[in-house]
């Protein structure tokens, strides 16, 4: 069951009345859960700005947030000196905007 414009919370509600609703009617009840591992890790930044464009958001935005996920670099110390990594992959599951940022590919990754 997937709901466009509702809270978790929402659903959560949702899916338990209709849970409720089937029992108290003497129906099965069968529920799936899908949990992707190491979807935050692997989350794509081409597939984040693909999705972007989807967004009714001021071409200024949407050319910041595309920027922000554009030749993303990883810098360290080591004994050679500074050392650099492209950086192509990657959203923080507790970040402020983790969730935010899967709910815009989550769509593609479901189909």
């Amino acid at each position: 069951m997937v709901l466009k414009k509702r809270s978790k919370e929402d659903t959560i509600l949702d899916l338990l009345g209709k849970i409720n609703f089937a029992k108290s009617n003497s129906h099965n009840v069968l529920l799936i859960y899908l949990d992707f591992k190491g979807s935050f890790d692997n989350l794509q930044y081409s597939s984040i700005i693909n999705s972007l464009d989807n967004l009714n958001f001021n071409i200024q935005t949407l050319e910041t947030l595309k920027d922000i996920l554009t030749n993303r670099q990883i810098a360290i110390n080591t004994l050679h000196g500074p050392a650099t990594l492209r950086q192509l992959q990657g959203c923080r599951q507790d970040s402020c905007s983790g969730l935010s940022v899967w709910n815009l590919v989550d769509d593609e990754v479901l189909q």
